[in-house]
């Protein structure tokens, strides 16, 4: 799976998104991480979206990533988003991977 494509307007479309679709976020975020685990083993930096701006002057495109650094607070905030939504099935798969991460 390679990171998620979107076309938006400009930064501030992308930064509404960001706001308005925290589901989206983590639930993709849980995917591509879960994915990069089950193939290599190891923690490493993985592209979430890639996001084209159609008219923004100054950037083309945002690439939301999470370093090899993050996974565990990543996924932590996930967990906790997924609990307050009562989202229990991928609260259990979210914290499944991060025990496994975790050893």
């Amino acid at each position: 799976m390679k990171a998620k494509k979107m076309t938006l307007r400009d930064l501030n479309e992308f930064l509404e998104f960001s706001e308005n679709e925290p589901e989206q976020i983590h639930i993709q975020t849980y995917k591509m991480l879960n994915q990069e685990w089950n193939k290599n083993k190891k923690l490493s930096m993985v592209d979430l979206f890639v996001v084209k701006l159609t008219d923004d002057e100054e950037m083309e495109e945002i690439v939301l990533n999470i370093q090899e650094n993050e996974w565990e607070r990543a996924l932590e905030l996930g967990l906790e988003h997924f609990e307050l939504t009562e989202n229990y099935e991928i609260c259990s798969k979210v914290l499944k991977l991060l025990e496994t991460i975790k050893g």
